[in-house]
């Protein structure tokens, strides 16, 4: 025979259920920013050393240049060709920088959306035991489960900010091109491409709302 839960069983797992959740909240973290932060603070000090060196460097080229347009018999000379080569270099160098700081800010975006999403499916387990947890695997699905059970997820502080996040997380898993369902957001009305500077910023007033933002 099946044994009925008593209250006090009922009352005892309802305290430690509660508790469980609020754990799972208050220990949501990106554990990506720690190798975020690495990174970048490596990618940006080699890109302010290489926009330096290619300034000077452009500045001998166009002395370079002037002596080409002066007299049509200048024949660059091996330290010339050196220079040219040289400013080639960091210009590859500045490009491949500014687009791995791209990726990066991409993946802390991705990997903060992820950590989120998990995060309710473990809360949402908790409150709902009996709920097949594998059909959550879309934003819809986990809303409409919740609503149905009572909780109107929208109604909570900071559902906004996620919601942000998930349409972001999303049109950057498929282009680097702003798309509508993301310019209907304030923040990204006028902007048209993913930068390293826009999502940086985009990603602290999410995370970390009274923050000062300076990429």
């Amino acid at each position: 025979m099946k044994r009925i839960p008593t209250f006090r069983y009922l009352k005892r797992k309802h305290f430690l259920d509660k508790n469980k959740i609020r754990s799972v909240s208050t220990n949501l973290s990106n554990s990506f920013d720690n190798a975020y932060t690495t990174a970048s603070t490596i990618l940006k000090k080699s890109l302010i050393e290489a926009e330096s060196l290619q300034i000077a460097l452009e500045g001998q080229i166009d002395k370079i240049l002037d002596k080409i347009e002066i007299s049509e018999n200048f024949e660059p000379s091996e330290k010339d060709e050196k220079i040219a080569k040289e400013l080639g270099e960091k210009e590859s160098l500045i490009e491949s920088n500014n687009d791995s700081l791209l990726s990066l800010s991409e993946m802390r975006i991705v990997f903060l959306f992820k950590t989120i999403e998990n995060a309710i499916v473990r809360m949402t387990d908790i409150a709902f035991p009996k709920a097949k947890k594998k059909t959550f695997f879309r934003w819809d699905v986990i809303v409409d489960f919740l609503k149905i059970n009572g909780v109107k997820i929208d109604k909570i502080n900071g559902y906004e900010a996620v919601n942000q996040l998930r349409v972001v997380n999303n049109n950057i898993k498929h282009s680097l091109n702003i798309d509508e369902s993301t310019k209907k957001f304030r923040f990204w009305i006028h902007e048209t491409d993913f930068t390293y500077e826009n999502l940086y910023k985009f990603y602290k007033s999410i995370h970390e709302p009274k923050a000062k933002v300076d990429p």
